[in-house]
């Protein structure tokens, strides 16, 4: 048995579709930027390592479809993402002066999910194949995952606890996005898959290079 097996359990009475992770940490985490650029704009300067992990120029993928691009094509778990949250956190507690912003949330989401990934699951792909998937060279992947780890400790552990406070929380805060998902995708059931009609649907992301050299 893997470690996230742990962690795959109903939380607040709810057992829910993989499909709304990204969306809710998506809409998190771009909460936590556009927070962090604004106090930036009003003087703020930002620590070396924000730096480290930024891109010439801001992705042209929100933070949701990056998450959604992602899980797409490689093996991650909803714990995984979870996970990266807390550890995103963590870093933002860790290292005072580090900020989030429009350039550098994809790369640390990057890393932070396949540290997730190495940490809970028994089998888990080369850093070429997330370096592929995430859009960046990978000597910089392997670059900035030594970084990422040394800003955390070497600590990845979560403990069950910590992981369910904070899956609470974004359940609790973020319901209504998945009120709203599911009625989306009742009706698009309703619309496109209905024999009279013989409409199909292909939403999906092409394959991109999100990060900028």
């Amino acid at each position: 048995m893997c470690i996230r097996d742990r962690y795959q359990r109903r939380v607040h009475g709810i057992i829910m579709n993989s499909s709304y992770y990204p969306i809710i940490l998506g809409k998190a985490l771009n909460r936590i930027v556009q927070s962090m650029e604004n106090a930036l704009y009003q003087g703020s300067d930002g620590s070396q390592y924000t730096k480290r992990f930024e891109s010439i120029e801001a992705p042209r993928v929100s933070i949701a479809e990056y998450l959604i691009h992602f899980t797409l094509y490689a093996e991650c778990s909803d714990a995984c993402l979870i996970f990266s949250f807390i550890y995103i956190d963590k870093l933002l507690h860790n290292v005072p002066g580090f900020w989030l912003n429009q350039r550098n949330i994809h790369r640390v989401l990057l890393i932070s999910i396949v540290l997730a990934i190495k940490y809970l699951d028994d089998i888990y792909a080369d850093n070429f194949v997330y370096a592929k998937i995430g859009g960046i060279p990978l000597d910089e992947f392997n670059y900035l995952e030594k970084e990422l780890l040394a800003l955390l400790n070497f600590d990845l552990y979560v403990s069950p606890q910590l992981y369910f406070c904070y899956l609470r929380e974004l359940l609790i805060h973020y319901e209504k996005i998945l009120v709203e998902e599911y009625q989306w995708t009742r009706n698009c059931q309703s619309i496109f898959y209905n024999p009279v009609n013989a409409v199909g649907l292909s939403i999906g992301l092409p394959g991109v290079t999100v990060m900028n050299e």
